[in-house]
């Protein structure tokens, strides 16, 4: 008996409750406010890096390897073979030196015309920048230094 007393208390609760919240059966919950998003700022645009040669006005955006083979560089820090456009990251361009220091970009005349060269950093008068060769291997960039001296950026050519 105690039972069905308590199951009818609580429904005459239930009931009362139900009218004093303006209605006579329960609703279901009301949705949530969603946030409103925050205004983003769009990416900034990638585009690319302009190497500039230090000893006179040539600038440019193609440098080269061993076998004259271009690259380029972007702002999203990517280094671009330029023969399929196959983007590689980590590659942060700080003036001419390229990633940690250790390769720099290297301006001379080649055949009549000013270029930029992909180096390895020297170490002094008696260990000048060497060329780079570069090759895209099954997907990967593959960057070999060669004996091939380049002198300092205010070079006009090979040492």
């Amino acid at each position: 008996m105690a039972t069905n007393k308590t199951r009818v208390l609580a429904a005459a609760l239930m009931s009362l409750a139900a009218a004093a919240c303006g209605g006579g059966s329960p609703s279901a919950p009301s949705p949530s406010p969603q946030p409103i998003p925050s205004p983003t700022q769009p990416p900034p645009a990638v585009s690319l890096v302009t190497l500039t040669d230090p000893a006179s006005p040539f600038s440019t955006t193609d440098v080269r390897d061993k076998q004259d083979q271009i690259l380029r560089f972007n702002t999203a820090q990517e280094l671009i073979w330029a023969a399929d456009d196959t983007r590689f990251p980590g590659y942060r361009v700080t003036g001419n030196f390229i990633g940690s220091h250790s390769y720099e970009v290297v301006f001379v005349t080649r055949e009549g015309e000013r270029r930029a060269y992909f180096t390895v950093h020297g170490h002094g008068p008696t260990d000048p920048n060497r060329v780079c060769d570069i090759e895209v291997v099954n997907g990967t960039l593959v960057i070999t230094e060669t004996d091939i001296p380049l002198c300092s950026p205010q070079s006009s050519g090979p040492c």
